[in-house]
């Protein structure tokens, strides 16, 4: 939830402005390079390994929903390995965007690096890509995801555990015939 609020305010304040109003996090990065530069370097990989793991959560929970037809879904001991197979994939597909947009996030504290020339320079300028890059469309799809999701979670909750009702029906019903057979020894 922390992470999550971070990471909405400094697309925010730094990613969506055309001129960003603040440096937020990339000022937080630097500052813990003054201390020891392995500390601001941790920082960004937790910060990008997070939405990474939001990635998975999200391959995980939603799997690959059609309508009301779920595909591929990830169930503790009832996954096929095509499932897994395919959802491993959706994750790896994943990488590449989130490396792109901690570049773009994190540009003021990557500035010097080979990945921030890669992403910043090079696949920014090309002819077809130019256009999502300068109207930030990939940062506001991003983001009307996060509001979607947000108000999913709100609405409908957590997933409650189909297995865990039943369990505990089961437990009620048999802690019931104890308490029979421990009154009918008393007699």
């Amino acid at each position: 939830p922390v992470s999550s609020f971070l990471w909405f305010v400094h697309i925010c304040l730094y990613v969506v402005p055309p001129t960003p109003v603040s440096s937020f996090l990339n000022v937080y990065f630097a500052w813990f390079d003054t201390w020891f530069s392995l500390f601001g370097v941790l920082s960004v990989a937790i910060f990008t390994m997070y939405l990474l793991i939001c990635a998975v959560k999200g391959c995980f929970k939603f799997g690959l929903r059609f309508v009301c037809i779920t595909l591929h879904p990830m169930e503790a001991h009832k996954t096929y390995m095509s499932s897994f197979m395919f959802n491993i994939g959706l994750i790896l597909l994943c990488c590449l965007p989130v490396v792109q947009f901690s570049t773009i996030s994190f540009a003021d504290y990557a500035q010097f690096t080979t990945i921030r020339q890669i992403f910043g320079v090079q696949i920014e300028n090309l002819q077809f890509f130019s256009l999502f890059w300068r109207n930030n469309i990939f940062v506001y799809i991003l983001l009307a995801m996060n509001v979607l999701t947000m108000g999913y979670l709100l609405c409908c909750g957590r997933d409650k555990n189909k297995d865990s009702s039943a369990l505990r029906d089961r437990l009620r019903a048999n802690a019931g015939k104890d308490d029979e057979d421990v009154d009918g020894d008393d007699k």
